[in-house]
Formats: structure tokens, C-alpha cells, sequence
């Protein structure tokens, strides 16, 4: 389930700006 959510993080990264990174549960939040 953990790594689930690190996908969808990373593919809300990739949606805004374009390449893969790391992001965690705030910035997530944030970017919604």
C-alpha cells in the first residue's frame, strides 16, 4: 500500500512538472 502511494506521488510530480522526483504527503496535498 506504502509503495502505492509513492507511485501516485510520483505520477502527480511527473503531471506538474514534467519528470519523476520524490514527494511526500504534504507537498502532495499542496499541489492538489
Amino acid at each position: 500500500e506504502e509503495e502505492a502511494k509513492k507511485r501516485i506521488y510520483n505520477v502527480s510530480c511527473e503531471r506538474y512538472f514534467g519528470f519523476g522526483c520524490e514527494i511526500d504527503e504534504e507537498t502532495s496535498n499542496k499541489l492538489e
